[in-house]
């Protein structure tokens, strides 16, 4: 039995299931050599065809199959599409923040000691309040304000920092949130191995087409053939390369920075919110001191007031009491005497 090189294309396009450039480029190049033949089609007339013998298309179809590089069966054996390396390399600058992040954790933490020194100096002088001291209360206020704001600043960096690392992990762990999980049986395995070797090896076979297209362009005009005509060129496609690649890098850092600039707008935004609801809580909070303070008066006033009425209620009641005592005494006296009188 043989077959066509169209008969080795179809087989091929059916067998391995890649396109049909592909399944082209196997048969009439990966599959070749053909022998000339001349068949009689179903009319009864004569073609020149190229042929080959049926166990000799399985033996190079075998061949091919073993021929696939460990690199491509490594990447579909452990599914593995050669970002790890980039997501290593992202991983690896958060090295560098984790540093800063221990220095300024340090720093803060010196701060934070010094500023509650100050605050015990600053309350221990409040206590004595005399005259002599109030220059150095005010001396040490100031480093006290000094000291808050050197806090505030190494923990806004901190913060900043931490952004950055949460930023990063975010960017890594969504990645590899979508990298392909679906798992291939082993057929379509294999199958997908030798349609990406056939893509290389039809990739390389273009990309020699065209060197030896240009190599021959070059042979037929010698006086472009130069070395400085040649090493332009090469600095050309260097240029243009580099080129490429730094606005790849700062797409990607413009990318990072905007992501950066909303996550810290978003905190900052959060602060903000934050520190308005505490501030509408201490108004609150005043106001209602302020109420309990008056209604405190008020309730003083009263009890002065009623106080007063009971003391000048209490004051005419003695008053009477005393004004009835000397009536009843003068009567009993009035009494007395006129006993006596009349016992004379």
């Amino acid at each position: 039995v043989h077959l066509s090189q169209t008969a080795c294309s179809l087989l091929v396009l059916r067998a391995a299931k890649v396109p049909k450039r592909l399944a082209n480029h196997v048969a009439s190049v990966m599959l070749a050599p053909y022998t000339s033949a001349v068949t009689v089609d179903g009319a009864g007339r004569s073609l020149d065809q190229t042929i080959v013998g049926l166990d000799d298309v399985l033996a190079r179809l075998l061949r091919i199959f073993r021929a696939v590089p460990e690199d491509i069966v490594l990447k579909y054996k452990y599914n593995d599409d050669g970002e790890s390396l980039t997501l290593l390399t992202r991983l690896q600058d958060t090295i560098h923040h984790d540093l800063d992040k221990a220095k300024l954790k340090a720093a803060l933490d010196q701060h934070v000691r010094n500023v509650r020194s100050l605050q015990i100096e600053v309350m221990k002088l409040d206590r004595v309040n005399v005259p002599e001291v109030h220059t150095k209360l005010f001396l040490l206020k100031n480093q006290l304000r000094t000291a808050e704001r050197d806090v505030q600043h190494l923990t806004d960096q901190l913060r900043a920092t931490d952004g950055q690392i949460n930023a990063v992990w975010s960017s890594v762990l969504r990645d590899a949130s979508n990298a392909p999980t679906t798992q291939l049986s082993p057929l379509d395995n294999i199958l997908a191995r030798v349609g990406e070797y056939v893509a290389a090896c039809h990739r390389d076979v273009v990309i020699e087409a065209k060197l030896k297209k240009v190599l021959h362009a070059k042979r037929r005009h010698p006086s472009e053939t130069s070395w400085a005509s040649q090493l332009d060129a090469l600095q050309e496609r260097c240029v243009i390369k580099i080129q490429r690649l730094y606005r790849q890098r700062r797409a990607w850092h413009r990318e990072r920075k905007a992501a950066l600039a909303d996550v810290e707008a978003r905190r900052q935004l959060k602060h903000k919110r934050k520190a308005e609801k505490e501030l509408e809580r201490k108004r609150l909070d005043a106001l209602r001191d302020r109420d309990a303070q008056r209604h405190m008066t008020r309730m003083k006033e009263k009890h002065r007031r009623d106080g007063d009425v009971q003391a000048k209620l209490k004051q005419q009641e003695d008053a009477v009491l005393k004004k009835a005592a000397v009536a009843e005494s003068d009567r009993r006296y009035v009494r007395t005497l006129i006993i006596v009188l009349v016992s004379v």
